[in-house]
């Protein structure tokens, strides 16, 4: 199969772990076709791959699932299989074509060395809106990790460098909700939009987006605080009580990362219930065997 790989600026984005897959290295176990990973719709849509299969592998949606202007209304229309991450999108897709797949972690990035040095750690972008501004600031009063593309105390570390501290940090705040932002018409004009549950609650601004970040948490031995929401999409992976915990706001958080850096190996089950199940399911070798052999 040939890789094909989107042009997603990396200097701009150094730890967005689609860098770091590696589908290159399993090619001689899958079949025979194209694989077009990410922001690569113009390569799809060029014409230029008519010869085989064409699989698009999308790890955004429902994010950018928006008009018919938009690149992803259009995927069914080139693409013989589209892999996604958002299973309301594929629930709600009537060409059939789109497939629900996990966030597939690299075979390089497995750690050995959990020592466990920083208390919690967040990556990524957090709301500018409700509790989060607050809850970031609440946890600069520990030994704390804060890696965003343009405030956190480690803005700009490499891909490695965020796995090595998720690998070294007692406790994961993460959650998979997206912004809807000015967009909420443009989501409503997708196809079949009115099934689509990712767009439930587009009248108050977000979208189920399953992040990277829960996976990296769970394969680096973190506990997980991950906020519930009104998808709970974590769940199709980890099982809440057993494999992490849920928080419900500031406070809750607040009050659930005292007690767990109060009592650390009480607490310290959930990160290794997490990692058995992804250990054993979801790398980059699984994913391949699963939907591209």
């Amino acid at each position: 199969m040939q890789i094909i790989k989107g042009s997603r600026p990396r200097p701009t984005y150094p730890h967005d772990p689609i860098w770091y897959m590696d589908f290159e290295g399993h090619v001689h176990n899958m079949r025979d076709g194209y694989l077009f990973i990410a922001d690569s719709c113009d390569e799809l849509f060029s014409g230029k791959h008519q010869d085989k299969e064409r699989i698009f592998l999308t790890f955004e949606e429902p994010n950018f699932c928006t008009d018919a202007d938009n690149q992803h209304a259009r995927l069914a229309q080139y693409a013989d299989t589209i892999l996604t991450l958002c299973p309301y999108t594929t629930a709600a897709d009537t060409t059939g074509k789109r497939k629900q797949v996990f966030i597939p972690y690299p075979e390089s990035m497995i750690q050995t060395d959990f020592t466990k040095e920083h208390d919690v750690i967040y990556c990524g972008h957090y709301p500018q809106v409700g509790f989060w501004p607050k809850l970031i600031e609440s946890i600069k009063k520990y030994n704390y990790i804060d890696i965003q593309y343009a405030r956190g105390n480690h803005s700009g570390c490499t891909y490695r460098d965020k796995i090595l501290y998720y690998a070294h940090t007692k406790i994961a705040i993460v959650h998979n909700t997206s912004p809807v932002g000015t967009y909420a018409d443009r989501f409503r004009a997708f196809p079949n939009a009115k099934n689509n549950r990712a767009f439930d609650w587009l009248q108050v601004g977000i979208l189920p987006q399953l992040k990277s970040r829960t996976i990296e948490a769970a394969f680096n031995k973190c506990i997980i605080l991950c906020l519930r929401d009104s998808w709970n999409v974590i769940e199709q992976y980890l099982e809440p009580e057993k494999d992490f915990i849920y928080f419900d706001s500031q406070s809750d958080a607040e009050e659930k990362i005292k007690a767990i850096l109060a009592d650390y190996h009480k607490h310290v089950y959930l990160a290794e219930n997490a990692y058995k199940k992804v250990i054993d399911k979801y790398t980059v070798k699984h994913f391949c065997e699963k939907h591209l052999t």
